[in-house]
């Protein structure tokens, strides 16, 4: 990792390997200097996030789409994807876990309570499990977040989105609706 002054990071929250939320230069977070969000140098990694306590559709990333359970869709478009060095699932339950190791996905713990309610966020639970693999000997240069719940895209979107590597710090995908989505 990037040598950087540690005082940058004083007044940032982020979050320790058990989860909880913790104040300055400590904190799990990307620490690289600002403007070096893409690093070609270390491992291109995927991360899907997915929790186990989903209110609207319960379970709904272990049940059945086309055939296959929603996450498993994800999964196997990002080991479809040649630039992509390892696919990481970030989760909370065990169920969701063991689908995804099935289909190929890496799941190094089952993520904390504290960054699997309702209201944690997903940046959180994507810093915590860059933390762990970079712990471990990772060095990781560029993330590349999967959702779960969108399981339409390619590997060739996931190439044509990488292609831009250089170009731009962030590249999200957005589609135009065919409705009013506030109403």
């Amino acid at each position: 990792r990037p040598t950087q002054d540690l005082e940058s990071n004083a007044g940032r929250t982020g979050y320790a390997h058990d989860g909880k939320p913790q104040q300055g230069p400590h904190l799990v977070g990307d620490h690289r200097p600002k403007g070096r969000y893409i690093n070609q140098s270390g491992a291109l990694i995927a991360t899907i996030c997915a929790r186990g306590g989903s209110k609207v559709l319960p379970r709904k990333n272990v049940l059945p789409f086309a055939g296959l359970p929603l996450i498993a869709h994800s999964i196997r478009q990002a080991l479809e994807c040649p630039l992509i060095d390892g696919v990481y699932v970030s989760t909370d339950d065990e169920e969701i876990a063991q689908v995804a190791r099935e289909h190929g996905a890496r799941v190094p713990y089952l993520r904390p309570a504290a960054l699997a309610t309702d209201t944690a966020g997903k940046l959180p639970a994507i810093e915590h499990l860059a933390a762990h693999l970079e712990a471990g000997g990772t060095q990781i240069g560029t993330i590349v977040d999967l959702q779960p719940t969108s399981p339409l895209r390619s590997a060739h979107d996931l190439d044509a989105a990488l292609a831009l590597r250089g170009q731009a710090d962030l590249v999200v995908s957005v589609t135009q609706p065919s409705h009013n989505p506030y109403y």
